[in-house]
């Protein structure tokens, strides 16, 4: 069954006039209806989020073990793999991200067993998109990595709370995607990006997403954030991509 309420909520916020939030984090949809992940991280993006999309439980648990997200949003009717072998594998392995659960069943008893295997929250299809960003908010909100915590590499700090980036005490203004390429490097730190995972990740909906864009956009960031006489602390791996270590 697909969110068909889903529809009527993304009219109403594209007409609508708020203002997006100053928070940004990093998120992962684990479905596969296709229809609906890709409603919901058109949603979430335009509120300024980093939002990935997978529609397989085992790819989903690849990413989750290797990656650090800041909300898991996981359908519980996988196929191959269900969202609870998923959710509980994940926990079993240490993995401590927020995660919301979404299923078309209602029973108490698919509630129990959602939460047992380690579930923060549980959302029935179909929903509203405003409930499910408000569900996101409250988790942010208990989250000490979006709401206290800084990033860093040597003398470049970037608050992701603030959307605030300093250079040797000194504040810096980028751009959205600057802003948004240097956070996802610095929350994935020591790791070797792609180029495509990193545009695919920071791009905005409508904007243009080759090598060469994002080549221009990094040469931008390194103007700002370098410091005269010290090497960048974005490191560019030939026929790779992009990482950013101490």
């Amino acid at each position: 069954m697909r969110a068909t309420l889903l529809y009527p909520a993304l009219t109403w916020y594209n007409q609508s006039v708020c203002s997006k939030p100053n928070g940004m984090a990093k998120i992962l949809i684990v479905d596969d209806d296709l229809s609906l992940a890709a409603n919901i991280k058109r949603w979430l993006e335009f509120e300024n989020h980093l939002v990935e999309h997978t529609g397989s439980g085992s790819d989903a648990l690849n990413l989750m073990k290797s990656f650090t997200y800041d909300v898991i949003v996981l359908d519980i009717n996988l196929p191959h793999m269900s969202g609870f072998d998923v959710c509980q594998s994940y926990r079993d392995s240490g993995g401590q991200s927020p995660i919301i659960m979404l299923t078309t069943k209602d029973q108490i008893e698919d509630k129990e067993l959602g939460f047992g295997s380690g579930a923060d929250d549980y959302l029935s299809k179909p929903f509203n998109l405003k409930e499910l960003s408000l569900r996101i908010k409250g988790l942010l909100k208990r989250s000490r990595d979006v709401t206290e915590s800084v990033l860093q590499s040597g003398e470049v700090i970037l608050n992701p709370t603030a959307k605030s980036v300093s250079v040797a005490g000194k504040l810096v203004s980028l751009q959205n995607l600057e802003f948004r390429i240097l956070e996802l490097l610095l929350r994935n730190k020591g790791s070797v990006l792609s180029t495509d995972s990193i545009l695919e990740r920071t791009a905005d909906f409508n904007a243009e997403r080759s090598p060469e864009s994002l080549r221009t956009a990094i040469k931008k960031l390194r103007k700002k954030i370098d410091i005269e006489g010290s090497a960048s602390i974005i490191s560019n791996v030939h026929g790779v991509g992009y990482k950013i270590s101490d």
